[in-house]
């Protein structure tokens, strides 16, 4: 055999090329296609006066994607956080506005259509220097199957931990969030500092959140047959009341 018959044909040369260069191609492009997500959304009035109490809710959903990984995996929840005034940010507060809400008594809200932390109880951080409150699972908050997996919107239930608060309403906030609205406006923010994959560890996500609330004094209260008592941005007074 002659040395010219050894070499391969251009024809071969291509195939080989191609054969090696397909799995490299495809795999990234699988990937591409995964990622783990979700959302961290409270829930207040939208207009609460000074003085009232209410129920405030944070509801954490899995909406990671791709199948097989990562929308069928499960995800841990790690570092559920609550900014509940803020004059801006976006998850984490960039201008603090603090002493607004105070944050009290968390628990399981016991929602059917938010199952993942049915059996979790709940503890909360006293605030940071930026208003932030932790809430602290006595075990990990685990996230089902997201909507995006093979199961679909059967998974929505699984996929979301909603957890409800209780919140008092102190004061006015200091700085208005939003000046094309009416009133007084402050941010009310959530996030969970890490989303992974238990099946995949090295596949995380964070989640975020936010609303505006509208903020105003609360009306006179009567508190006897000769005053009322009226709160104001510098405290609460007794006032006589007109004959």
């Amino acid at each position: 055999m002659s040395p010219r018959s050894c070499k391969p044909t251009l024809a071969r040369r291509m195939r080989l090329r191609t054969m090696l260069t397909l799995p490299i191609l495809l795999l990234p492009m699988a990937d591409a296609l995964a990622g783990v997500g979700g959302a961290a959304v409270p829930a207040f009035p939208n207009v609460v006066h000074v003085g009232d109490t209410f129920s405030g809710t944070l509801t954490i959903t899995n909406f990671s994607s791709g199948i097989p990984l990562n929308a069928d995996d499960t995800i841990a929840a790690t570092g559920i956080f609550l900014t509940p005034s803020c004059a801006n940010g976006v998850g984490t507060c960039a201008l603090p506005d603090t002493g607004v809400f105070a944050v009290t008594n968390p628990m399981n809200a016991g929602d059917p259509n938010a199952t993942a932390c049915i059996t979790n109880t709940f503890t909360v951080s006293a605030p940071d220097a930026s208003g932030t409150v932790q809430f602290i699972p006595n075990t990990t908050v685990v996230l089902g199957p997201s909507i995006n997996g093979t199961g679909g919107a059967g998974n929505l239930a699984g996929s979301r931990c909603k957890i409800k608060f209780t919140v008092h309403v102190v004061k006015l906030p200091a700085t208005d969030a939003d000046g094309a609205l009416a009133g007084i406006q402050t941010l009310a923010l959530a996030r969970v500092g890490l989303l992974q994959d238990q099946q995949s560890p090295l596949d995380t996500g964070q989640a975020t959140g936010g609303m505006e609330v509208s903020v105003a004094l609360g009306s006179p209260v009567l508190t006897g047959a000769k005053s009322r008592k009226v709160q104001g941005t510098a405290g609460t007074f007794d006032l006589p009341l007109t004959p």
